[in-house]
C-alpha cells in the first residue's frame, strides 16, 4: 500500500508521542530514527482508523516484526497498551466506511502538520490524529 503524506506525518506524531522510543521493549531511537517504525494495530488499509491516534504505536523493528509475526501475542500487547474496549471500538470503527473525497486529503494533512508542530513546541496533549 503506498504511503501518502498524511501518513509520514502520521509516523511521525506517533513516534514523537513515544518520544523516539520502541513502546514495546523500551529502546530509545534518538540517534536512529529509521529503526523506529509507527506500526498500526488495525491495518492502514481502513481509512476510518487510518490517521487515528489509538489505532498505533511506535515499536523498533524487531518488536514490530515480532508482533506482526504473533497476532496472538500483538492482540495482547495491545489490549494491555491501550485497553480492551478502545480495541474494541477500534475493531467496529475500522468495519464502517469512510469515503474521503480529494479536499478531504489536505484536511487530514493540514491536521497532522498542526498536531506534529505543537507537539514540537512541547505541547503533549491529547494527540487525536484524525477520525472519519
Amino acid at each position: 500500500m503506498k504511503r501518502s503524506p498524511s501518513d509520514d506525518l502520521f509516523s511521525k506524531l506517533v513516534r514523537t508521542r513515544a518520544k523516539w522510543t520502541c513502546e514495546h521493549c523500551g529502546a530509545w531511537f534518538g540517534d536512529d530514527k529509521g529503526r523506529l517504525h509507527c506500526s498500526h494495530h488495525i491495518s492502514r488499509r481502513f481509512n476510518a482508523t487510518r490517521w487515528d491516534s489509538r489505532n498505533a504505536s511506535a515499536h523498533c523493528a524487531g518488536c514490530h516484526r515480532r508482533l506482526t509475526d504473533d497476532p496472538y501475542a500483538h492482540g495482547e500487547w495491545i489490549e494491555a497498551a491501550i485497553g480492551k474496549d478502545t480495541y474494541l471500538e477500534l475493531r467496529a470503527a475500522a468495519n464502517r466506511t469512510c469515503q474521503l473525497k480529494k479536499h478531504d486529503h489536505k484536511d487530514i494533512k493540514d491536521t497532522l502538520k498542526w498536531q506534529l508542530d505543537e507537539m514540537n513546541k512541547g505541547n503533549y496533549g491529547e494527540f487525536i490524529g484524525w477520525r472519519c
